[in-house]
């Protein structure tokens, strides 16, 4: 292999790197690992939720699990429980973030020196109502 060629890999290796060190590749294998995680957590809490508010009809319907149930509606009834926990527990985390983000926000509209431009517009208009003031009462 020639200079050039080995150039051009080290090239395309020290891309791939900076490609895969970046903070948004890393927050979404992060993100993909914690969601494969929660997904097991909200399967198992549907199943139990399903088990015990579903129980009498499946019992009506003589039916020992909610997947039995033909034409799949049991697992489509699982589906669409999964769906709606996982929306919900993301709105309530969404919802908790941008609350904590507004609190920041306000705290640095608080902590935030003011505009120096804004400051000396100030003072000079009140310089020059005062001097304003003061010529009208030598009047």
């Amino acid at each position: 292999m020639t200079n050039g060629g080995r150039r051009g890999a080290s090239g395309f290796l020290r891309d791939f790197q900076d490609f895969i060190l970046r903070g948004n590749v890393i927050d979404l294998a992060v993100a993909v690992v914690i969601g494969g995680a929660f997904s097991k957590i909200v399967d198992a809490f549907v199943t139990l939720l399903m088990s015990v508010v579903l129980q009498p009809f499946l019992q009506q319907a003589k039916v020992n699990q909610l997947k039995d149930l033909p034409f799949g509606i049991g697992d489509l009834t699982i589906a669409i429980v999964n769906f709606l926990i996982i929306a919900f527990a993301l709105f309530l985390i969404i919802r908790a973030v941008e609350k904590l983000q507004r609190k920041a926000e306000a705290q640095a509209e608080i902590t935030a020196e003011p505009d120096p431009m804004i400051t000396s517009q100030t003072q000079l208009k009140e310089a020059i109502e005062r001097l304003t003031q003061t010529l009208e009462s030598r009047q």
